[in-house]
């Protein structure tokens, strides 16, 4: 497989807090004179986090602008491909939900899958006093294979789930696909 390398995601932000798992709660992100900017970033690989640093530096905008902007740099020690599935959760400025991101054992006929294949991402979301479940089931290398998501076979490229109390109030999936629980 190779010595590890360094991966890096970037991505324009102005950062009010986070935490040494690697959330990090965010003031900005995205474009300059957008009104609903605000954002949480949870990776669902907060232990192979390397590091999370703030920078100002030149950020490339629409119309091919550059403008002085901070923003911040997520850093992955791998071998091999680096996946960064991580879930932008966004919300009112000065937010402050707490946000936990589970990784779902992926696998096909009994043999498992890598992130580089498909992913199963479950996240429960605490806001205002309101606690609800949201999961993602991804095939990266496209649909029509029934999988296994953790508790869910699928056989679509990606699906969404929302539970509350353990009741599913919500299911988006390719159209024509099977989602069973």
């Amino acid at each position: 497989m190779g010595e590890p390398q360094v991966k890096s995601l970037e991505l324009r932000v102005e950062r009010n807090g986070g935490s040494a798992a690697g959330t990090i709660d965010v003031d900005n992100i995205g474009f300059v004179g957008s009104i609903h900017n605000n954002m949480t970033i949870v990776p669902a690989d907060p232990g192979a986090v390397a590091s999370v640093d703030a920078y100002t530096g030149w950020v490339y905008y629409n119309a091919g602008r550059y403008e002085k902007a901070p923003y911040i740099k997520i850093v992955k020690t791998a071998t091999g491909n680096a996946f960064y599935d991580t879930i932008l959760y966004p919300g009112a400025k000065g937010m402050s939900p707490k946000v936990t991101v589970t990784r779902l054992g992926v696998s096909e006929n009994g043999t498992a899958l890598s992130p580089s294949q498909a992913s199963g991402l479950q996240m429960t979301i605490t806001d205002g006093g309101h606690t609800y479940t949201d999961t993602y089931l991804i095939a990266h290398d496209g649909a029509g294979t029934t999988r296994q998501y953790g508790s869910y076979t699928y056989n679509g490229s990606k699906a969404y789930i929302r539970s509350e109390n353990g009741v599913v109030t919500q299911t988006v999936t390719d159209p024509g696909a099977t989602l069973t629980p």
